[in-house]
């Protein structure tokens, strides 16, 4: 994404327009993996707002989300809101993926460089905006099954956050 203007809110939300389709079409693949191993699932949904992320949920047995519902979704971080709303010197973005069970029970998730000095890529920088997206973009669907309940139909009662690609931990 090329920045024209230097305003970070236009500009984060011209970039969450021009990867919605990808971001989109990332949560079929993981939902897709989903349905294959047998969890029912619901459909993928722009749930921005205040923030930009995209989700959808396992279903129970009855096609409703409720206990033992476990939620999938990608997020575009910003880094004014992580760090400093009326810093203006701060043009960081981040991708992530969050797998959460019923209740807000952490099961895993992705966030390439979390809680190092290269969390954030600055949006001004297409190449490095690019270049992070493609390492969340580029995740094999089907690790998601190794955070996922054994029973499609059973809550999650334990917190599994696995290692990210750097070794550390994922989450905010």
């Amino acid at each position: 994404m090329e920045v024209k203007e230097l305003d970070y809110s236009a500009a984060v939300a011209g970039l969450a327009a021009e990867l919605a389709p990808s971001i989109t079409a990332l949560l079929e693949r993981v939902r897709g993996a989903l349905i294959e191993a047998g969890y029912p699932c619901g459909e993928v949904w722009d749930m921005s707002a205040d923030d930009y992320r995209w989700a959808f949920s396992t279903l129970n047995d009855d096609g409703k989300e409720r206990e033992g519902s476990v939620d999938i979704a990608v997020e575009i971080a910003e880094q004014r809101a992580y760090e400093g709303m009326d810093d203006e010197t701060l043009w960081g973005v981040s991708f992530r993926i969050d797998v959460t069970g019923w209740g807000g029970v952490i099961l895993g998730g992705f966030a390439p460089y979390n809680y190092t000095e290269r969390c954030w890529v600055d949006l001004r920088d297409p190449s490095a905006v690019a270049e992070r997206w493609a390492l969340v973009d580029g995740i094999d669907a089907t690790d998601v099954l190794g955070v996922m309940p054994s029973d499609p139909s059973e809550a999650p009662s334990v917190a599994v956050v696995p290692a990210t690609a750097t070794g550390e931990r994922s989450g905010h």
